[in-house]
């Protein structure tokens, strides 16, 4: 009976007819001290190391995303005042620093599926991102003239800007653009030169600021996950 219930095959074995049953016990012991063999011990372990040291090459972690947030923030200062003469604007504002820490880590994730350069995926997160910053902002500036630079108005463009980003069907919610309402109120209270761009500030740095920093955080991250991938298949 117990033969058909299972067990180790070499304890099937001794309850063959004529077998000795102590023989079980003597099988067991011999698994036992098989498994915990230094060679099959060291096995294990190089099994698990190669596993390990894989893994170490994988694409992420705080140094990668703070290497990428940081050089994305420098190349857009740098074109923000390389091209201001030009088009007479600015292409950075603050809110991007937080932008660029949030498309990096995107950035990373799409990095482990392979799809970091995925031009459908990077068009796609540019139009809703983009609408809703441009959206929201151009919002802030109408409510702006209506109620006023004031703290009220201040906190009814936040507030719409969560409504536009609700409702609107071609945006998504994207939580630095009440930032970027706010800057914008606060430099109208103050006189400052954000504050008399009026409905260019949603263009530029707004829209054109959120997409290129996702256009820059994308390349980084595909530039430095290339090596890495062919280290690991290695």
């Amino acid at each position: 009976g117990w033969c058909r219930r299972g067990g180790w095959p070499a304890e099937r074995l001794a309850c063959l007819p004529g077998a000795d049953p102590s023989n079980a016990a003597v099988a067991g012991a011999a698994l036992a001290k098989a498994a915990a063999s230094p060679l099959l011990g060291r096995a294990a372990g190089t099994a698990d190391g190669g596993a390990a040291k894989k893994q170490g090459l994988e694409i992420g972690g705080q140094k990668t995303e703070a290497l990428v947030t940081g050089t994305t923030v420098f190349l857009v200062c740098a074109l923000s005042e390389a091209l201001k003469g030009r088009i007479g604007a600015p292409l950075w504002a603050p809110p991007l620093g937080s932008v660029s820490l949030i498309f990096t880590m995107d950035a990373v994730a799409a990095a482990r599926e392979g799809k970091v350069l995925s031009a459908g995926q990077i068009l796609d997160k540019a139009v809703k991102t983009g609408s809703a910053v441009a959206g929201a902002c151009c919002l802030a500036v109408l409510i702006t003239q209506l109620f006023g630079a004031s703290p009220l108005g201040r906190a009814l463009a936040v507030g719409g800007s969560f409504l536009w980003m609700v409702f609107c069907p071609f945006a998504s919610v994207f939580a630095p653009t009440a930032a970027f309402c706010a800057l914008y109120v606060d430099q109208a209270i103050a006189g400052g030169p954000i504050g008399k761009l009026m409905y260019t500030y949603a263009i530029t740095p707004c829209f054109t600021g959120t997409a290129l920093t996702l256009i820059i955080s994308r390349l980084l991250v595909g530039i430095i996950a290339r090596p890495l991938r062919k280290l690991r298949n290695a």
